[in-house]
């Protein structure tokens, strides 16, 4: 979805840098391209929704359009954004300058500087919000599966023993994260793989001897996460609960960043747009004013005439 974003935010600095030289060479030639200038402010107001923008106008009636103060638009000419993997980050991609190498370590390419819109909300929920869900599931599942004198699901199985009297294998395979965590596939085999859930804690592996299993399903209960100081039901309960909350508080900031652009937009509105209402009176005041001028105009008309004609008469 980022490197989507970065594709639109190109196509819209394009078609402002097209639009900025078709508007320069119009007012070149003395003429007022209205329609250009309306659609090239669109663009912009659709582009200051994706990334933080700033604007400043130039000659001719072109503008440059900039990203944390490096020209994403220069007049006619468009620079790009790219997206480059960062293998620090699990290859996930960070938004670069394609134009631009970094000062500070050529020849990579220079980050771009996202503070602010779509652009900036996709990545800070990518790598603060889910990554911290991520990093929490991760050492919820890391309680599961620790080998070790740890109090986890693996290492009370392995303490006990199965129906045939071996000790307990591994019951979660030990896989690293939540991502590759599964059940041993010899006790996924059928009723044989049953036969070795290590349920019992004595070596004879007594049919009808749950204590083992008793044992794990108390894990539960058992302070394990968190250093020492919450259960794992605790430690999936906060997480979810967290989740909620920084739901919540998006849905709110939502609302009120909604009512603030409705309240700018409506001011703007106000400067520079039209408004029906307002034409109308404007129309009915002139024709008002024309009626008015009109009237003026017929009697010094009669007044004339009356001088001229009849006093002349009454002179005579």
């Amino acid at each position: 979805a980022i490197t989507l974003k970065v594709d639109e935010i190109n196509g819209i600095a394009r078609q402002i840098a097209d639009l900025n030289d078709q508007i320069s060479k119009a007012v070149g030639v003395g003429l007022q391209p209205n329609d250009l200038l309306d659609r090239r402010d669109l663009l912009v107001n659709k582009l200051s929704k994706m990334v933080n923008i700033s604007t400043f106008n130039g000659e001719n009636g072109a503008i440059t359009v900039n990203i944390g103060g490096i020209s994403l638009v220069a007049g006619e000419q468009a620079h790009k954004l790219t997206t480059v993997p960062n293998a620090a980050n699990n290859n996930l991609v960070d938004v670069r300058w394609a134009d631009f190498q970094d000062p500070s370590s050529p020849p990579d390419l220079l980050p771009a500087d996202v503070t602010n819109g779509e652009l900036k909300g996709m990545l800070d929920v990518r790598d603060v919000k889910l990554g911290g869900l991520m990093t929490s599931l991760d050492d919820l599942v890391t309680g599961l599966i620790a080998p070790g004198p740890a109090q986890s699901v693996n290492s009370r199985h392995q303490a006990g023993f199965d129906l045939t009297g071996a000790p307990g294998g591994v019951f979660f395979t030990a896989g690293s994260n939540a991502s590759n965590i599964t059940v041993e596939a010899a006790i996924l085999n059928g009723d044989a793989g049953l036969r070795l859930i290590a349920a019992s804690s004595t070596a004879a592996g007594v049919p009808g001897d749950g204590s083992n299993a008793l044992g794990i399903a108390q894990l539960n209960q058992a302070k394990l996460m968190n250093g020492n100081s919450a259960t794992y039901s605790e430690f999936l309960g906060a997480m979810i609960a967290n989740l909620g909350v920084d739901s919540d508080q998006a849905k709110t900031m939502e609302t009120n960043q909604t009512t603030l652009i409705g309240h700018l937009t409506k001011q703007s509105e106000s400067i520079a747009g039209v408004s029906l209402d307002e034409e109308a009176a404007n129309m009915i005041k002139f024709q008002h004013g024309y009626d008015a001028a009109a009237r003026v105009i017929t009697t010094l008309d009669e007044m004339i005439d009356v001088i001229i004609n009849q006093m002349g008469v009454v002179g005579r």
